[in-house]
């Protein structure tokens, strides 16, 4: 008699099948931390979800379908790839080594991967992503413990624990009641982050929490309060708030170090907003010289460079940043995506995040305007992305992150413009 078990003409059930599929996008987002070093960080991950592209390329291709090139195109634009070719381009017109051109190709090539692989593994489910979000969360913390860096262990609060704590209360919201009560456990956990230091996450959370009310809310009188009221009076409350905050750090009752920091990046004539990123300063310096071509991956700060960079200081007043500036043979400061891939890679880079942002916002218009249940999540990913996009460097984990960002809200906004056809039709 044969044993069902092992009879393979017995198929598995559909739900054994689906509960495998359900627990992947978990077990992947758990360990988007573990990564080894070999021609810069490549992630595990990022190898998992090439192997499902190739797995998915030779499926199709038994199937008589052929392969879809631009499976992705609702995620991000139809052109991204282009920018691999531009990498090689502007490496091979600065330099003919091979070490730097493959770092930069890897570290574009990866995101890509990262975009069109979740795309295939995730298959359009809501369920899925969530479940991906999931286990990103689980994985900062996680990466606290097995592999901890050195921002981590210096504030482990702004580095390994507010990002999954915001994450874990959109996702948490996906189901709320009221989108109201999503709003205010977003808002409770950015004050949190403000007071524990994490004063741009903060931000970012209470922003999300406050466009999720604006346009979420189920009584069309709590959304105009929201905006004629409420959005004036958290923009002066965040005014007064920095002016607390700059008397404090100024008169020494925050400590010498917040001290010696607040009076040496506010001395100049643009305050914080210039001397908080003193990148900016050699980025200008870089793009004014060549903004067309770039520079090539992690180009050095030249002599040049690095007295431009200085001289602009010195003419705004920041003395203090002018005499601690970077010495020439450097990596050439750069601290966001957008303005990094510029200076490396000239236009070409400056516009394929353009094209991402355009994406990404054309995308979240569509599920804020369909007020779905993942509007809170959806929000607060794009504010993040966007805030990395112009204020943090891009690699790492951040491209996993950003790549997360992309497809869940694609997918959140491709279930909306289902469910319009479907209601236009009946």
């Amino acid at each position: 008699m044969t044993d069902l078990a092992t009879d393979p003409s017995v198929r598995k059930p559909p739900s054994a099948d689906r509960s495998r599929e359900s627990r992947l996008p978990f077990l992947l987002g758990l360990i988007a931390f573990l990564h080894f070093d070999v021609l810069g960080e490549v992630y595990v991950v990022e190898l998992i979800l090439s192997g499902i592209i190739i797995n998915e390329m030779i499926r199709r291709r038994k199937d008589g379908r052929g392969t879809r090139r631009a499976a992705f195109v609702k995620y991000i634009p139809k052109w991204s790839p282009m920018i691999l070719y531009a990498i090689i381009v502007v490496q091979l017109f600065r330099s003919p080594e091979l070490l730097p051109a493959a770092k930069g190709f890897l570290l574009y090539a990866f995101f890509l991967i990262n975009v069109s692989g979740l795309v295939i593994l995730l298959r359009d489910d809501e369920r899925k992503a969530r479940q991906l979000v999931y286990g990103f969360i689980c994985s900062v913390p996680l990466s606290f413990v097995v592999q901890p860096n050195a921002y981590m262990l210096g504030d482990p609060w702004k580095f390994a624990f507010a990002l999954p704590a915001m994450l874990l209360v959109a996702t948490l919201c996906w189901k709320a009641s009221r989108m109201w009560m999503a709003s205010l456990a977003l808002a409770g956990v950015g004050f949190i982050s403000m007071i524990l230091n994490a004063r741009s996450t903060g931000g970012i959370c209470i922003a999300a929490a406050l466009v999720v009310l604006m346009y979420g809310a189920e009584s069309v009188t709590l959304r105009a309060y929201a905006k004629t009221v409420l959005t004036p009076a958290l923009l002066i409350v965040a005014v007064s708030g920095y002016m607390v905050y700059a008397h404090l750090a100024n008169s020494g009752q925050l400590g010498i170090e917040m001290q010696w920091k607040y009076n040496t990046q506010s001395e100049g004539d643009l305050g914080v907003l210039a001397g908080g990123r003193p990148e900016v300063f050699y980025t200008s310096a870089a793009l004014i010289h060549d903004p067309l071509i770039g520079y090539g991956y992690k180009p050095e700060l030249t002599d040049d460079l690095s007295q431009s960079a200085r001289d602009s200081m010195l003419d705004l007043g920041y003395r203090s940043l002018a005499l601690r500036s970077p010495h020439p043979g450097v990596d050439l400061p750069t601290h966001s995506y957008i303005f990094g891939a510029w200076v490396m890679f000239g236009l070409a880079g400056l516009v394929f995040w353009l094209g991402i942002m355009k994406h990404l916002a054309r995308n979240l218009q569509t599920v804020v305007r369909s007020r779905r249940g993942s509007m809170p999540l959806c929000v607060l990913l794009a504010g993040l992305t966007s805030w990395n996009v112009f204020f943090s460097p891009f690699g790492s984990t951040s491209r996993m992150l950003a790549a997360m960002a992309i497809v869940v809200i694609g997918i959140s906004a491709a279930r909306a413009e289902g469910e319009e056809k479907n209601d236009h039709y009946f």
